[in-house]
């Protein structure tokens, strides 16, 4: 008997996060007798659209009668470890780390700070990897194959890579899969084969037609997405409260400009994420006509953005679902964003922008050249279906 183990964070509601176990079942499901979806913690996310998981301890008691497959799902889940995904579930461990973080400023203190953290991480969650996503074949003896789809590393500075001997890890790896730039090249640069292919959450209009979405999504949703034209924008709560004045002020000439409404919905709303906290901030201070959606599912916020004008926001797997509904999108700020569009964007989209700069960029995306983004979008498909071949190869 095959079993297809899917590993990722589908314990937390980010919007990208619980989109990769559909893609992954949905494109090779197929191929296997049985699937479990495993996480951190076991949750079950499904009234938000999520899949019920177990935790990570059922690799601790695997079958000798079954073959297993395990796929590290995608997101940024290369290097991750046990101390981050830790802060996303618990407040209180989340309190201590940023207690310690300012360590990491101190010179050669960044390598021992991951060490001990990662350590008291895996302790607090029970773990048994070195690295709760980056798992290797070594580590769990039972497992026959282990598969990295489209994962992002753009954080992982090299020296701390090198250092922490990361390299390790992929010694046994059946297939290697990363989704920037950057981490292709860090890879590369120690010899590691890797194959650089798009997210592959690229996939979801392929799957999630809005047809099929409207069956899903609540009425308020589909009333507002059909009856407007609208900027869809989201913000971490960290980014949107640091630039609230200028946020605000960019919404509103945005209005006074071209006379659109913006469409506030958060993409993630664990902790650490909290989008919801920053838009209700910036809703309240706004004096132009917009709407919050606070409360959504995975598919209100797929529907709504591939319903709107523009995709605006610091979430990549928004700025994703705009590129497969082969929407415009504006990526803000962050360096993963930068990173992810550098590598897979349309010319002219594919640079993150600063909040200052945010009007200007969206006057670009509203005029932006469609067959280039329904271009983009087939090769993105290309490779995306590719490597999933190649994976179970």
């Amino acid at each position: 008997m095959n079993e297809l183990l899917i590993l990722g964070p589908h314990d937390r509601y980010n919007y990208g996060d619980l989109l990769f176990p559909y893609i992954i079942e949905y494109e090779i499901g197929n191929k296997f007798d049985s699937i479990i979806y495993l996480s951190t913690t076991e949750a079950d996310l499904s009234d938000v659209g999520g899949r019920k998981c177990l935790s990570i301890k059922y690799l601790e008691k695997l079958s000798v009668s079954k073959n297993y497959t395990l796929i590290v799902a995608g997101g940024e889940s290369l290097f991750t470890g046990w101390h981050i995904l830790s802060s996303y579930l618990s407040p209180n461990f989340r309190k201590v780390l940023r207690l310690f973080s300012y360590t990491t400023k101190i010179k050669n203190c960044e390598i021992l700070y991951h060490r001990i953290f990662n350590y008291i991480g895996r302790k607090y969650l029970n773990g048994k990897s070195y690295l709760p996503l980056s798992v290797a074949l070594s580590e769990f003896k039972q497992i026959e194959k282990i598969c990295y789809n489209s994962l992002g590393g753009s954080a992982m500075d090299s020296k701390l890579y090198h250092a922490l001997k990361f390299n390790k890890i992929f010694n046994d790896i059946s297939y290697l899969s990363v989704r920037d730039y950057k981490t292709f090249a860090l890879l590369q640069d120690d010899n590691i084969k890797a194959t650089l292919i798009p997210d592959s959450a690229i996939l979801m209009s392929k799957y999630f037609s809005c047809d099929f979405l409207e069956t899903k999504i609540s009425n308020d949703v589909k009333y507002f997405a059909k009856e407007n034209k609208y900027i869809f924008f989201q913000v971490s709560k960290h980014l949107g409260l640091l630039h609230l004045d200028v946020i605000v002020q960019q919404i509103e000439s945005l209005f006074y400009d071209k006379g659109m409404m913006v469409c506030l919905c958060p993409a993630g709303l664990a902790l650490g994420h909290e989008d919801q906290v920053a838009l209700s901030k910036i809703s309240s201070k706004l004096k132009v006509p917009h709407i919050f959606f606070e409360k959504v599912t995975i598919w209100d916020i797929m529907f709504l953005i591939a319903k709107s004008n523009v995709y605006v926001g610091t979430s990549l797997h928004g700025a994703i679902t705009a590129m497969s509904f082969v929407v415009p999108y504006v990526g803000l700020h962050i360096e993963k964003m930068g990173c992810y569009l550098q590598t897979w964007a349309v010319k002219g989209l594919d640079k993150k922008v600063d909040f200052e700069n945010m009007n200007s960029a969206i006057d670009f995306a509203l005029n932006c050249d469609v067959s280039e983004l329904n271009k983009n979008l087939a090769c993105q498909f290309a490779l995306v279906e590719e490597s999933f071949k190649r994976m179970l190869g």
